[in-house]
């Protein structure tokens, strides 16, 4: 059997894309009547200098994606991200670059495109699979899915203006299944329904992984580190990290977020006297690989500090983040800093629910109040188990002091 060469061939291949825009909307007006009129004399090099008022939204972005891989992309915001998906689904035009394309792509943060409230929700099925390319006969086959995975037995045939918005939600997320993607993009599209609804939305994504490729943009590092198998994190349109450790990628993006107060924060740091450097931040658990804590046993969160002289007090502050980046728990613990100190603190009990969690770290001056850090630095962890206990309020955990 002769083989398709097609199959050899990434799902997404990006190879130098830029994108620019104009902050001027007069400016932006005026240079999109020349482009206009240059027409098919406009070349490459049109396009590799920046004129009055235009920025860079991406630039020289370069990576592939086969099927089987689950890309998040991660940054601040401002960082492109947005902007990328919009260009790999065809909606802005490149200035730069070239993307290609082998299979039918999916975006998921349209959902409702091409859905009619005075349609009832078969009918609409129906027009947003044709929208995807698929015949009738298909969209037919894959009604009992869109139906039974949505959830909507009762209410297929009302009208698609009486649905409540979680019901459109899962809705088009079954359509967007049901068509079948190569390459399938979302955008914080599984903040639809419940807990148990999305919790099936993440088991279909695993499901699909093998023969799918998936880009997923979301700021909840629940859905990325439970999907996901590769990360892309970007800053300032720029791929800064391409790794498939998630974890590594979860806590660059989490500390390039803060990259701009820290600049801040360093400035202030040089007229009000000498900055506290962390060296290292580790979270462990005795026999569990990584940074992973079981619910109810016990976790080392370890810690190295050089501090510039003179000696101070200080005040170390852990804050313990949810997958929705809200604090649930803190700890403060006193001490005399002076030069470099490794420390470790001991939880004898982790009582958070399952799931994903940020640690947030930062040093204080303990009569100022003053950051002594340029901001908090941030590490990933995982808490396993079956238990739906709620998160704790406050953690004391017992700390030590050795050599660094």
């Amino acid at each position: 059997m002769r083989q398709d060469p097609t199959q050899d061939l990434p799902a997404l291949r990006v190879e130098g894309v830029g994108k620019k825009f104009c902050k001027n909307l007069k400016w932006s007006l005026f240079y999109g009547s020349m482009d206009l009129l240059k027409g098919a004399r406009a070349t490459e090099r049109d396009n590799q200098h920046l004129r009055k008022f235009e920025f860079w939204a991406v630039k020289d972005l370069n990576f592939e994606l086969r099927k089987g891989e689950v890309l998040g992309i991660l940054g601040p915001n401002g960082a492109g991200k947005t902007t990328l998906m919009k260009l790999i689904s065809g909606i802005y035009p490149l200035n730069q670059g070239t993307i290609d394309i082998n299979g039918r792509l999916v975006q998921i943060f349209a959902k409702s495109t091409g859905m009619h409230r005075i349609y009832t929700g078969r009918e609409n099925v129906f027009m947003k699979g044709a929208m995807h390319g698929m015949s009738q006969a298909q969209v037919e086959a894959e009604m009992d899915f869109v139906i039974r995975f949505s959830e909507l037995e009762e209410f297929i045939d009302s009208p698609l203006g009486s649905y409540s918005s979680g019901m459109k939600s899962r809705l088009g997320f079954a359509i967007m299944l049901a068509t079948r993607p190569d390459i399938l993009i979302i955008d914080e599209a599984l903040a639809v329904g419940d807990v148990a609804f999305r919790e099936k939305c993440f088991a279909e994504l695993k499901r699909i992984t093998p023969h799918t490729a998936i880009i997923s943009i979301s700021h909840h590092i629940d859905h990325i580190a439970n999907v996901c198998n590769r990360v892309i994190v970007m800053d300032q349109g720029r791929v800064a990290l391409d790794t498939p450790d998630v974890g590594l990628g979860i806590d660059t993006y989490l500390n390039l977020s803060m990259a701009a107060g820290k600049a801040k924060k360093k400035d202030k740091e040089k007229a009000d006297g000498p900055a506290c450097e962390l060296l290292e931040l580790a979270i462990a658990a005795p026999g569990l690989p990584g940074a992973v804590v079981e619910h109810g046993g016990p976790m080392r969160v370890a810690a190295e500090l050089r501090l510039q002289p003179p000696a101070r007090a200080a005040q170390i502050e852990l804050g313990f983040l949810d997958a929705f980046q809200k604090k649930v728990a803190t700890s403060l613990h006193a001490l005399e800093l002076d030069g470099t100190a490794r420390l470790e603190a001991l939880f004898d009990r982790v009582d958070f629910s399952p799931g994903f969690y940020t640690l947030s770290f930062q040093v204080r001056d303990a009569e100022t109040g003053k950051s002594l850090t340029p901001g908090p630095s941030f590490r990933k962890f995982e808490v396993t188990g079956t238990t739906k206990a709620k998160v704790a309020l406050l953690l004391r955990p017992t700390w030590t002091r050795g050599e660094p």
